[in-house]
This record gives structure tokens, sequence and C-alpha cells, in this order.
């Protein structure tokens, strides 16, 4: 491959990763992950070895931040196992009407869920799926700078 269609193509797959962070159903870090790995494998002089590890584990860790977060958010503000698996569940199905809908979704899946099968005062659920919207605003907030950090980590190595 020549070098310009390898930079060409690894940048873009950067920018895709970028963007696959701020839109559901794209899985952001793994596609500036693969970006990096494309760069090394034709363009070995530009990349360590050690950055594209390094890169492996942000990916790995943002992959856990995103799916993590509202299940820690609804467990620290008292929820169930109940109101974390409609947490989950909810999120799946707001998955597919964009970030609001992921969040909003959470928040009801796990309020819900407390409601009917863990039988909770509405109150307290909530509460629970309050925390559930806001531990998943964290792990976007985080998912967004773990790619950033990614993206910066990349373009170091390659201009060093």
């Amino acid at each position: 491959m020549p070098a310009a269609a390898a930079w060409g193509l690894s940048l873009l797959l950067m920018v895709v990763g970028l963007v696959g962070t701020l839109v559901p159903c794209v899985p952001g870090t793994p596609v500036i992950l693969a970006g990096a790995v494309l760069h090394k494998v034709f363009l070995p002089q530009y990349l360590s070895w050690w950055t594209v590890a390094a890169m492996g584990l942000l990916a790995g860790l943002g992959l856990a931040a995103e799916f993590l977060g509202a299940a820690l958010g609804s467990k620290s503000f008292g929820s169930t196992r109940w109101g974390l698996a409609g947490a989950a569940a909810g999120a799946f199905v707001g998955l597919f009407f964009g970030p609001v809908g992921l969040a909003l979704g959470a928040v009801l899946g796990a309020a819900c869920a407390e409601v009917a099968v863990a039988r909770r005062p509405p109150g307290a659920a909530l509460k629970a799926g309050l925390g559930a919207g806001i531990g998943l605003l964290a792990s976007f907030a985080g998912h967004i700078l773990i790619a950033l950090t990614m993206t910066a980590v990349f373009i170091l190595d390659c201009l060093i």
C-alpha cells in the first residue's frame, strides 16, 4: 500500500473513531485502534508497538467505561440488581434513538424495573434511574476523553 494511502486510511479511521464516540452503535475507540494498527503494519517506522499496546489498553478502558457507566451510577444511587438490569435493557433499547434515547432509556429502564420487579417506591426508583442517567453521562464523557487521548498519543508518536 502506498504511504499516502496508508496515512489517509489511518487518519480516516481516527476521524471515524472520534465521531463514533458521539454516535451510538459505532465503536469509537476500537476504530481508532484499528487505524493505529493499520498504520503500524503499513508504515512501521512511525509508531512503536508500545504505543499500539497502550492504545489497545485505552480502547478496552473506553469500551468498559461505555458499558459500565449506567450500571455503576445506578448502583451508587441505591439501585437493586433489577434496576441495574433495567438500566442495561433500557440503554440497549435507547441505543437506537441516539445519545438522548440512550440516556433516557437507561433512566426509564432502571426506574421501571425498580418499581415493577423490585417493588420499590417510585421515589427510590426514580433516584436509581437518575443515577443510571448520571452514570451514563459520566461514562460518555470518559469515553470521549479516552478517544481524544488515543488520538493525541497517535499524533505525538508519529511526530516524535
